[in-house]
């Protein structure tokens, strides 16, 4: 499923207080994290 396609499905959710703000920060926490994964490892 693409990211797009994904979000949309989310989308109704986007009225809720402060949902915008959890979706962004969950997004960075995770783009750090694969960023952690894709480091190679010594």
């Amino acid at each position: 499923m693409s990211m797009w396609n994904r979000a949309a499905q989310f989308a109704p959710f986007a009225a809720l207080s402060g949902h915008d703000e959890a979706i962004k920060e969950t997004t960075k926490e995770n783009e750090i994290s694969f960023k952690e994964k894709e480091e190679p490892q010594v």
